[in-house]
């Protein structure tokens, strides 16, 4: 089972997303990349950071990308060179040829990507 879970965006999207890791995965560690870090957000075995390096020095097994959708490609792509599976919401990319790239890291890693 997956130790160390992202979820990047904390939108409505991102809150169901980590409603379902909670249920699913109590046990596993989580972090929350978002715009501004919440100061009053209390949820059990979660975490908040604004700070993209700190997400991605957490090291996660597994990423869902929840963000606004012009930013997908370029955290997705810094998560699969990590070995990271991911989890991407629609729409991945307006752009084929970073969907091609990402493809190419991800099929490299030997990585899962829905």
């Amino acid at each position: 089972m997956f130790k160390k879970i992202l979820i990047v965006g904390f939108g409505s999207i991102g809150k169901r997303h980590l409603s379902v890791v909670q249920e699913s995965l109590p046990n596993a560690e989580k972090l929350v990349l978002k715009k501004s870090t919440p100061s009053t957000e209390q949820i059990p075995r979660v975490s908040f950071t604004n700070n993209e390096e700190k997400a991605l020095s957490f090291r996660p097994e597994i990423a869902v990308i929840a963000n606004p959708a012009p930013f997908h490609i370029e955290i997705a792509t810094k998560l699969a060179k990590n070995g990271c599976h991911l989890l991407i919401e629609k729409p991945v990319s307006e752009f084929v040829s970073d969907v091609k790239l990402l493809m190419e890291e991800i099929r490299a890693k030997g990585l899962v990507c829905q």
